[in-house]
Formats: C-alpha cells, structure tokens, sequence
C-alpha cells in the first residue's frame, strides 16, 4: 500500500535541489584548503593536517548541538528555513577569507585560518543540517525521497565538475597561484551562488512555516543523542559515513599532490571534470528508478565494487599509469563512489521514519545531524591522516619530491582507500531494515496521523 499524503511540484523539487550548489561549492573549499595553505599560505603539511582536524571536530561536534536546536526552534517563517539562510550567508562571506593570506607570520596565519575553519563549520552546518531534514520533511513517498535525493545529487555534481574543470584557469586568470586568483574567484562563485540558497529556502515553505512542524519534548541533550545512537539503523549508518568519509577525504586533498608530483599533469583535474560529468549525472538521474528495483544494500555493493577499480589499478601499476589512463579509470571511480554515497545518505529517511515509529517523534534534525557528526568526524581523521602521511615522507612545499614522498602518495591514492572501503561495507551488510520493512514502517506512520 502507498500512502501520498502530498505530491511535490516540480518547482518544489527544482528548488530543492539547488541546495546542492552551495552545499557542494562549499565542499570544493575543503577540497582545495589543504593545498592552499601548504602551497599558497606556504604552512607546514603537518601543521595544516592538525589544524584541519581540530577544525572538523569543531564542525563535527557542533552537528548534533544545532540538529536539537533547529528540532525544537519555531519562528515566524518556520523551523528550517531561516537556519538554512543564515547558514548559507555565513558559509559564503567566510569561504571567501579562507582563501586569503594575511599580512602575519606563520603563528599569526595559523591563528587566523582556525578561527576562520571554526566560523566555516558553524555556517557550513547551520546551513546543511535544515536542508538534508527536509528531503525526509517535504515527503512521505519513498519515490519522491529518491527523487530529490536525485535532483540534489545532479546539481551538486554539475556544480563539482563545472569547478573542478576550471578552477585552476580562472584562478591563474585572476591573479596566478597567488592568493590574489583564489578569494577572487570564490568571491564570484559565491556571489553566483547566493540567489540559489533564496531560492531552496522559499521552494521549502509550503510545509515549513510558523508552527507547521512540531518540536520533539524537551530532554537533556546527549541522552537524546545517545538514544538515537542506540538504536541500531541509526548507529550503522553513522559508522558507514564516517568510514567511507576517511577514504574520500584522505584521497580528495591529496589529488593535486598526485596530479602535480605524480603524473606531472594538472590538466587531469580539468579533463575529468568535463569527461566525467556525463557519467555522474547519468547516475544520479538513474538512481529513483534503480531503487525501484534494486534494494538501496545491493545498489551500495554495486558502487562499492566500481569505486575499487582507480585505487586498485594504482595500487598495482603504480607511476606506470599515464595521464590519459587515470582519467578514465578517475571517471569510473567517481561513478561508483556516485551510486555508493547516495545510496547510503538515501537510508537517512529509513532511521528517521524507524525512530518516529519506535518513538513516536520525529526527529529529522537531530538524526541528520548524527550521520553528518560522524560524516565530519571521519573528514577531519582523513585530512589529519594526509597531513601527517605528507609530512611523514618529508613532504615539504617547495622542497625537492623524493621518491618515499612520490611512493606515500601513491599508497594514499591506492592501497589505502581499498582498505578504507572494505571497511565501509561491515556496517552495511548489518543495516536492519529491508526494502520492506521500510514500506511497512511508512505506511504504518501513515495510519497513526
């Protein structure tokens, strides 16, 4: 039985899934940070690991405070909405700074990026926690979940490639590696940007107004955490995102190391964005009706086994690969690490209907916010574990690169992510609800309102 107590328009699922342009353009900031403040702001590798870390478990930690938050705020315009816009504002003036170097020594910059790093979390998650809710919030249909899980996932990897493809061109553009090209073009990006975040927030207000969703009871702060963490879905499917976000982080900010010290090549960044965007749509458009057939734990197999074939084939051949192999074997990848992280962020529905059905209270906020706790957590130990790797080889920038420096990339960019996604399936094959189940669940919620 299917219960539609609401269709989405199609302007409601458009608006949604702009969310993705600033989420993933504010992703492209960490995805570059490491390699501006060691190449531009000119810090020691192991200095920005650490800072890095500390600096995601600030934004970590942060998660599950301002999920209870946004759960228990009402306001004129709603309960998500005006956490999403100030989030958004915030992340956008603050990006734009983290990509300038001041007029400091090296104590006075490291000071300057951790509160920056700081501010960056705070926006970042104030911003992203209300809008990954309200993909459970909009609907109860388990097609129309998949389809802005789709429409969000399309526009954040048209947003990711189009970056990543000229980046670099504009950065030179604008004033070279300086720091002069880098905050000038996340100045126009972000300006680009902000009529994107008005527009997600206003699709959201036909179901988030002033008292339209109601707040869970009050009850002290980490019990609540700690009862949700206890119930079984929600605790593997926290695990599963912290593991998978130490493989795609420690490999992400090392990319340009191997494309610039390895392949000797930075145009791949450029080629695979524009070679691989096609093929990441194409799965993100698939994945509503992949998940009509296939059930989201096989989906997740299926994207496990395509994400092996880059680590692996660099674990085996090493500096051997060229150029023009990487980037095919890079497109492959990205297409299973595509169907992989969406089918997993797609269970997020599943424990919140599972602890509405145990509970009695939904609680889309604070459930969000433990998946996206332990999806920082697992950021923060992929770039420390890159910094101290780096540094361990003698990283150094504009030292000479050794041979151990070249070999320790390779391990980062190979061996070591086949281990990390191996990893990542134990909390998988032991997530409890069945496609069924699920269905059961829903229409059972469905009968109590």
């Amino acid at each position: 039985m299917k219960n539609r107590k609401r269709t989405l328009t199609y302007f409601e699922i458009f608006a949604y899934g702009t969310g993705g342009i600033f989420i993933n353009l504010a992703g492209v900031c960490d995805q570059f940070g490491m390699y501006f403040l060691t190449n531009v702001a000119m810090l020691p590798a192991a200095v920005v690991g650490s800072m890095m870390m500390l600096g995601t478990i600030f934004d970590a930690v942060n998660d599950p405070i301002i999920g209870g938050i946004v759960d228990r705020h009402q306001s004129r315009i709603g309960k998500y909405r005006p956490f999403l816009l100030f989030g958004g504002f915030l992340t956008a003036v603050v990006s734009v700074l983290r990509y300038m170097v001041p007029d400091l020594d090296q104590t006075g910059k490291i000071v300057y990026y951790m509160i920056l790093l700081c501010l960056f979390s705070v926006g970042f998650t104030t911003c992203t926690l209300p809008w990954q809710a309200m993909m459970s919030v909009l609907t109860p249909d388990y097609h129309e979940r998949n389809v802005l899980l789709s429409t969000r996932s399309i526009s954040g990897n048209l947003v990711g490639m189009l970056i990543n493809g000229i980046i670099l061109t504009c950065v030179a553009r604008l004033g070279g590696n300086e720091e002069n090209g880098w905050w000038k073009f996340m100045a126009i990006a972000w300006l680009v940007a902000i009529p994107f975040i008005l527009l997600c927030q206003y699709g959201m207000k036909r179901v988030d107004y002033k008292d339209a969703l109601p707040s869970p009871p009050r009850q002290p702060f980490f019990s609540r955490l700690r009862g949700l963490l206890s119930h079984k879905p929600v605790l593997c499917l926290s695990a599963a995102v912290a593991i998978s976000s130490i493989v795609i982080s420690l490999s992400n900010v090392c990319e340009m190391y191997y494309y610039e010290y390895v392949l000797h090549d930075t145009g791949v960044l450029a080629r695979t964005s524009v070679f691989g965007a096609p093929v990441t749509i194409a799965c993100a458009l698939l994945m509503p009706f992949l998940l009509k057939w296939i059930d989201k734990r096989q989906l997740i197999l299926i994207g496990f086994a395509v994400s092996l074939v880059k680590p692996t084939a660099i674990a085996v051949f090493g500096t051997a690969l060229s150029a023009d192999c990487v980037v095919v074997l890079i497109i492959i990848s990205r297409a299973g690490t595509a169907l992989l992280s969406a089918a997993i962020y797609a269970w997020t529905p599943e424990c919140i209907d599972w602890v509405n059905y145990k509970e009695g209270v939904a609680c889309a906020g604070l459930i969000t916010a433990a998946s996206t706790f332990m999806m920082k957590l697992g950021r923060a130990l992929g770039q420390t574990m890159a910094g101290w790797l780096m540094s361990i080889a003698g990283f150094s920038a504009g030292a000479e690169i050794t041979g151990s420096v070249v070999a320790q990339i390779l391990r980062i960019n190979g061996i070591y992510p086949i281990i990390g996604l191996c990893l990542t399936m134990v909390p998988i094959l032991l997530f409890p609800i069945s496609h069924r189940q699920a269905a059961e669940i829903r229409d059972e919620l469905a009968a109590r309102k």
